[in-house]
């Protein structure tokens, strides 16, 4: 992905928001949030 980075840099292509930091954060946490929900309920005898 870096290479992917570097070529889009040197052709003036510029990232998407996915793309960058940010984005990759906020996805990560947005995805974590329902997982942890799901994973906290659990089966309760």
């Amino acid at each position: 992905m870096m290479l992917v980075g570097i070529w889009k840099a040197n052709h003036d292509c510029t990232a998407s928001f996915l793309g960058t930091f940010m984005g990759g954060a906020i996805f990560s946490l947005a995805a974590a949030g329902p997982r942890l929900l799901i994973l906290s309920q659990g089966k309760k005898s």
